[in-house]
């Protein structure tokens, strides 16, 4: 980091916000994320969500982003769409979240501190790195070094809560919780369709659970007519049941 980059971390720290440009548009952010605020500013962090966003929301629309971190996707959903709901159970990122949303004014987000899971429950997270606040915290770690008790909600608990919406799309990145919550979710997507912006981590399953656990979710996902994978390429549901989806991580469109 040179003099001036430093200075500007310095004085962005005294101030309390980070200058940061995502998808052309300008925020103030948190100065604790510097590096990765940067990423975002060069167009470095999936890029494709921004655009994927600006093509499934508009002034009218209602947006879900299940999986929040410190808010990202939200901010730049906030612009787009009438209203956000979001939920991000870890308690340090849920701290940069409202900080983030203070900063930028933003009014039409409703944030919950909350995990969404096959259940009303407490359950335990953890990060592989060991330290809360990342974006790697995972149901699938309940014992791992820095683990937190966090609240769990179903998807009907939730949509209940707050007055069942009409959802226009929504955002899944759940480190591997999206396993237990999809499955609970089926009834909701066949009746609503809402566009569905889905990451799926089988690779952090153990190796004999990772085909039952996929199938479920293709049987799920069955409801939409369209898939589209990271590449932005059509493919079909049952590609997610080869070898190469199964053993990483990967992000998929799903469209009715």
């Amino acid at each position: 980091m040179g003099p001036r980059e430093q200075l500007l971390e310095a004085w962005s720290r005294v101030r309390g916000w980070y200058p940061v440009t995502m998808a052309g548009r300008k925020y103030r952010c948190d100065p604790d994320h510097i590096s990765f605020w940067d990423r975002v500013s060069e167009g470095d962090w999936e890029p494709q969500t921004f655009t994927i966003l600006d093509n499934l929301l508009d002034q009218e629309a209602v947006y879900c982003d299940i999986g929040t971190w410190i808010g990202p996707t939200v901010l730049h959903a906030a612009m787009q769409c009438r209203k956000v709901y979001c939920m991000e159970p870890d308690r340090v990122a849920y701290m940069y979240l409202l900080q983030n949303l203070k900063l930028n004014q933003l009014e039409n987000v409703v944030p919950f501190n909350i995990a969404l899971s096959s259940s009303n429950m407490l359950s335990r997270m953890a990060s592989p790195r060991g330290k809360r606040g990342d974006s790697m915290t995972s149901l699938l770690r309940p014992e791992g070094s820095g683990n937190t008790e966090v609240p769990c909600l179903s998807w009907l608990t939730w949509f209940d809560l707050v007055g069942q919406p009409e959802i226009t799309a929504i955002k899944m990145d759940i480190e591997g919780g999206e396993f237990k919550l999809l499955p609970t979710m089926e009834n909701y997507l066949c009746e609503s369709r809402p566009g569905l912006y889905l990451s799926l981590h089988p690779h952090l399953l153990r190796m004999p659970e990772r085909y039952a656990a996929m199938q479920r979710v293709v049987d799920v996902l069955q409801v939409y007519s369209t898939c589209y994978d990271d590449m932005g390429r059509e493919i079909s549901l049952e590609t997610l049941m080869e070898e190469q989806a199964i053993n990483r991580a990967g992000s998929y469109l799903l469209l009715p």
